[in-house]
């Protein structure tokens, strides 16, 4: 019996919106429920023991699903296949869905809030000027052989040796780069640090 009411609200709608095939109108459903949960694909294919491009398929019909597995799913989320396959049927609350399942949203989400807090704590990434290396120059700070970490710690007299090298290997990076080419390479002597595979930068002399 549940087998006929299946075929009958999967092949045809209550409602007078196109009509889709079975595996289309089943993951457009399991869709939404995921979505009600505020789970993501590859936080709710966690949860189901699956690859998310597998949970990917099914939400799009791309690939033909069991009745077994339409159980499996359904019992996720706390109904009957029949009733979640049902677009005309309301979709229950999170509070209404299985214990195990509430659960792992309270795991995901606190994992995302302090994925979210360790972002907020790294520091702001800042696009170099110019003007900041040519005041350095200008102050006559490569008139001796410098490095780009010792240019990043004048300009930034606040932050720590240690945290340059624990944190801001990406703006040292920056610095290099900034000083190796354009008018910086016009200026400035680029030469092999003493003992060391890394660069450091000295005023041209002027002849």
């Amino acid at each position: 019996m549940q087998n006929i009411i299946y075929r009958i609200l999967i092949f045809t709608t209550l409602t007078t919106k196109t009509i889709l095939p079975a595996p289309k109108e089943f993951g457009l459903q399991l869709k939404l429920y995921r979505e009600k949960t505020g789970l993501d694909q590859i936080e709710t294919a966690n949860f189901f023991g699956m690859k998310q491009s597998q949970l990917a398929n099914y939400e799009l019909g791309t690939n033909s699903i069991t009745i077994k597995k339409m159980e499996f799913l359904a019992a996720g989320f706390g109904v009957k296949y029949y009733y979640l396959a049902n677009p005309n049927e309301r979709i229950p609350d999170l509070v209404q869905m299985p214990d195990d399942l509430q659960s792992f949203v309270e795991v995901c989400l606190d994992a995302r809030n302090k994925t979210k807090e360790e972002r907020a704590n790294q520091p702001k990434e800042r696009t170099w000027s110019s003007k900041e290396l040519h005041q350095l120059i200008d102050e006559g700070f490569f008139d001796q052989k410098k490095s780009s970490k010792q240019a990043f710690l004048k300009i930034n007299p606040n932050i720590s040796d240690e945290d340059v090298t624990n944190k801001y290997g990406q703006e040292i990076g920056k610095i290099t780069s900034t000083l190796s080419k354009g008018k910086f390479s016009k200026l400035l002597d680029k030469l092999p640090a003493e003992g060391s595979t890394k660069v450091v930068y000295f005023i041209k002399c002027v002849n």
